[in-house]
């Protein structure tokens, strides 16, 4: 509630009372304290079914929120939306291994950046995406990465993106706190989707180079491909990445919302061989 603006007007020891201005109306809500209480099942329906109208969202949406409110959700959205939230097996296992494979090469990438990343991952970048918990949602086929961030409810968090630039800046012990790593990671990781997305040459394949710094690598490429559908061009589909921030902190200053078209993925296969042939191979 407080990450939706809402403000505690005051509280006993079995509940607080709630408010939020929203949309020229003033909505109030009890948030029950003691889940002892004989009546503490239906005040939990009240509060969500205020909340469900508020925020225009089903509870079924609410419940999950709550149920992952400490992790930072990446969702991996297929397009077009299957209405029975299903997807051909090999079409979801494809897009099962690529989001691991996205989130590795992120992770990777922090720290030491470079065009194509070394076979073995850092010990930092595999606990983190091992870690991450999958899960899927109804109404289309969304995989949900869940990758749980311990709260800071004082809101000391790493300092928001400069105004003058794409890149936030993250002083270096932040991905050496394992408080903070999980949160940073994801972080990284749609700073270098944003880098991708703005960097589509028509011709100069070397315009992702300057994104190396912030994550983009031949490895994060070749996943993005993979979740677009492969080198096919026959086969290849549109596809989205969104993520939702830990309630238990201050979201970051973010774009939290991508949609990566048919034609992008073979520009994306084709910037990924173009740094691969011109960087050394690593061991």
């Amino acid at each position: 509630m407080h990450a939706h603006g809402w403000r505690m007007l005051g509280a006993t020891s079995t509940e607080s009372l709630w408010s939020l201005d929203a949309d020229g109306q003033t909505w109030e809500a009890l948030l029950p304290l003691d889940v002892t209480r004989s009546d503490a099942l239906r005040r939990v329906k009240e509060l969500l079914a205020v909340l469900s109208a508020v925020e225009e969202r089903s509870t079924d949406d609410l419940v999950r929120d709550l149920r992952a409110a400490q992790s930072d959700v990446i969702r991996v959205r297929a397009t077009p939306e299957s209405e029975s939230g299903t997807a051909p097996i090999e079409e979801a296992l494809q897009i099962v291994t690529a989001s691991r494979e996205m989130l590795l090469a992120a992770a990777a990438a922090v720290g030491a950046p470079r065009a194509v990343l070394a076979p073995r991952k850092p010990d930092r970048a595999v606990d983190f995406v091992r870690s991450v918990r999958l899960s899927t949602e109804p109404g289309s086929f969304v995989v949900a990465l869940e990758a749980p961030v311990a709260p800071d409810w004082r809101g000391q968090l790493l300092p928001p993106p400069q105004a003058t630039g794409l890149t936030p800046y993250f002083p270096t012990h932040a991905f050496r706190s394992p408080a903070k790593l999980p949160n940073f990671l994801c972080m990284r990781l749609i700073i270098a989707s944003e880098h991708v997305l703005r960097s589509q040459p028509e011709e100069d394949l070397t315009a992702f180079d300057s994104a190396i710094p912030d994550g983009v690598s031949a490895n994060l490429l070749e996943a993005l491909v993979r979740l677009g559908g492969g080198l096919n061009a026959e086969e290849a589909r549109e596809f989205g990445l969104s993520v939702r921030w830990s309630y238990g902190r201050s979201a970051p200053h973010l774009r939290h919302s991508y949609v990566i078209t048919r034609d992008a993925v073979p520009v994306f296969s084709a910037a990924a061989a173009s740094l691969r042939a011109r960087s050394p191979s690593r061991t």
